[in-house]
């Protein structure tokens, strides 16, 4: 009897589809805790799948979490390259941000030490007027020094009774030495500008980011779904294993589900 069954064993084993990757001991397994076995005309087909037992992603809550975060709705579907994309786009596109930032109020704190150095302004001065007017007058007042025209003065001729003029107090003088300082200083701060404004490009970065996460996760999920479906039309292998020590027996065959 032992021998019979050895045999048995030996010739399931040969005779299951490579493909299947499964061995007599899993089918066995798999098989006595899914049926009870009563003989010949036990005979277990399994299903391919059925529709009620396909796991679905959700659009919406994919697209959602992309939204929020880029990359969420990818990891939700299973994406995982998706997923590192997005999230890095995110994580450089933040540290550009905040690199601009600093690098345009490390030159505009640099442009407002050389007015001091080389003009006398007045560093506790809060009203960005002044130090704009700074890069292109070389001092408040009238012709002092080298200068041409001072901004009061200028203003006075070209906006006449319009005019906004600085009061003549410390707190809004300035004098350039010689017009290079005052170019250097022109360069420091269009400087600062320019990494302000390359700050807000990255802002406009961060948010397609997010609008096209969303998107890709909507349509990723629907993929996925569309995936889980078409799974359901595939070849299954099916058996049936009666282990009766007496009569045993084994049959393994393919099916094909059609929708």
């Amino acid at each position: 009897m032992k021998k019979t069954i050895l045999l048995l064993l030996i010739w399931t084993a040969i005779c299951q589809p490579i493909w299947a990757q499964v061995t007599i001991e899993q089918l066995m397994q798999t098989q006595m805790a899914l049926t009870e076995f009563n003989g010949d005309e036990d005979f277990n087909i399994p299903q391919v799948g059925r529709s009620e037992d396909i796991k679905y992603k959700s659009r919406t809550i994919a697209a959602l979490y992309s939204l929020i975060l880029p990359g969420a709705g990818q990891y939700y579907i299973g994406d995982g390259v998706k997923t590192k994309l997005f999230l890095g786009i995110e994580a450089g596109t933040w540290i550009s941000y905040f690199g601009f930032r600093k690098y345009g109020s490390f030159k505009k704190e640099a442009a407002k030490g050389w007015a001091v150095l080389k003009a006398g302004a007045c560093p506790n001065n809060n009203d960005d007027r002044y130090w704009v007017k700074m890069t292109y007058y070389d001092n408040r007042d009238r012709n002092e020094g080298y200068g041409e025209f001072g901004y009061n003065q200028m203003a006075s001729v070209v906006e006449r009774e319009n005019a906004i003029l600085f009061p003549e107090t410390p707190e809004y003088y300035w004098n350039w030495d010689n017009k290079a300082d005052r170019q250097k200083y022109r360069n420091l701060r269009n400087q600062s500008k320019t990494a302000y404004d390359r700050a807000d490009i990255t802002i406009g970065i961060l948010i397609a980011n997010h609008v096209i996460s969303a998107v890709q996760a909507y349509w990723g999920a629907g993929k996925y779904n569309r995936r889980q479906e078409f799974s359901l039309s595939g070849f299954k292998m099916y058996y049936s294993f009666n282990p009766d020590f007496e009569n045993p027996s084994v049959i393994i065959g393919l099916t094909k589900h059609f929708n």
